[in-house]
């Protein structure tokens, strides 16, 4: 066969059928299908050839992880059961490069009300730090980054718009120089 899994499910996923965790039963062996991975990483064994006899089942997608902050694309992610939190920052595309990635928080919940933070303070710990159903994870971003202190300067001017200042030495004159002065209005 040179189809995969992918090719099969094409546009019959649902809103609500789970990309993450699709079962490949090939005989006696089950194998877990991840989709989402899979067109992240481009890792051909998340995504395998289909042989005659291979039985797909496509479950609901029921419970979520969150991660935000410091990767490339952040968001609500269905949770896989033993995925670590490094696994998951690599189906989100990996560290943005203004993430700070020696401290990661996740919240999780201990009952139906209460929950308690941890901290991971290294991609180490990423790599054994497990997830699980409804946790929030944030990734801080580097204090100060590539900052740019900015001003929007409007108005009567002949040159308005965002104009990066610096905070030690700008007065409003100069500002009005960088912006050409005041209009004849």
């Amino acid at each position: 066969s040179v189809d995969r899994v992918s090719d099969l499910l094409g546009g019959m996923l649902g809103n609500n059928s789970s990309r993450r965790n699709i079962l490949l039963t090939r005989g006696n062996q089950i194998t877990r299908v991840d989709l989402v991975k899979f067109w992240i990483t481009g890792e051909n064994y998340l995504n395998p050839l289909l042989e005659n006899g291979d039985i797909i089942e496509v479950p609901y997608k029921d419970e979520t992880v969150f991660l935000n902050g410091g990767v490339h694309s952040g968001g609500q992610y269905e949770y896989v059961k033993g995925e670590t939190l490094y696994d998951l920052i690599i189906t989100a595309g990996g560290f943005t490069t203004s993430a700070d990635s020696s401290y990661i928080e996740i919240t999780r919940f201990i009952n139906d009300l209460d929950y308690k933070t941890l901290t991971v303070l290294s991609i180490e710990d990423a790599k054994k730090s497990p997830l699980e159903a409804e946790d929030h994870v944030y990734i801080r971003r580097k204090i100060e980054y590539k900052r740019h202190n900015t001003v929007d300067v409007s108005g009567e001017v002949n040159y308005p718009g965002l104009y990066t200042i610096d905070l030690d030495s700008v007065t409003v004159g100069n500002l009005l120089e960088q912006c050409g002065g005041y209009t004849s209005k």
